[in-house]
């Protein structure tokens, strides 16, 4: 009977020690994912927002240099320029995706 109760502290205090390291864990996990969260912004109306050539890409699933191609080969593709860098606009975009590759590409 001895050796029951000593199996069962012993249990007893692994099981408390284990627990209190997860809750440890989990805590550093909350807290390393809150100081990379970067700070929420609101984001502006639909018709407003511009997008980078590079995150048009990537939205699109296309690669850097074909997205190049068809912005520069095609005059009715939405960007602009804004200083030195294109932009495009987000919703017309996914209207021009949409219409010409509807069914293989994805917007997002």
């Amino acid at each position: 009977m001895n050796l029951d109760n000593a199996l069962q502290r012993l249990h007893d205090a692994l099981t408390a020690e284990i627990n209190e390291q997860i809750e440890a864990f989990k805590a550093e996990m909350k807290a390393a994912e809150q100081a990379n969260e970067p700070p929420k912004q609101p984001l502006p109306d639909d018709d407003e927002y511009l997008i980078t050539r590079e995150q048009a890409a990537r939205r699109y699933g296309l690669a850097q240099r074909i997205f190049d191609q068809l912005y520069r080969n095609d005059p009715e593709f939405p960007s602009m320029r804004v200083g030195k860098r294109v932009m495009v606009h987000r919703q017309e975009a996914d209207k021009y995706f949409t219409q010409r590759l509807g069914e293989y590409i994805d917007v997002q």
